[in-house]
């Protein structure tokens, strides 16, 4: 197996993982009676989380076609956590 697919075996397991707290995290923040501060910080967790899953999605994805095409991408700053807004 060669780096870039060892890179995208890893990157899955990544994802499944990152999903599975997304998920949890998502259910908890949902059935939370906690303060309204409680609430925000869930919300901005909740959404974080869900950036960080979509740019490892995107990777992967670009990765899936090929080491050049995942260079190209960096080069040209099209991926996805290039281009995370943090403050909106």
């Amino acid at each position: 197996m060669d780096a870039n697919a060892e890179m995208i075996e890893t990157m899955k397991r990544e994802l499944e993982a990152r999903l599975a707290k997304l998920n949890a995290q998502y259910d908890a923040y949902r059935i939370s009676e906690g303060s309204e501060l409680d609430m925000m910080v869930g919300d901005v967790a909740v959404n974080w989380g869900a950036r960080q899953v979509f740019s490892l999605k995107d990777e992967l994805e670009v990765r899936t076609r090929g080491l050049d095409a995942y260079l190209e991408a960096y080069r040209e700053k099209k991926l996805a956590w290039q281009c995370i807004a943090v403050f909106e």
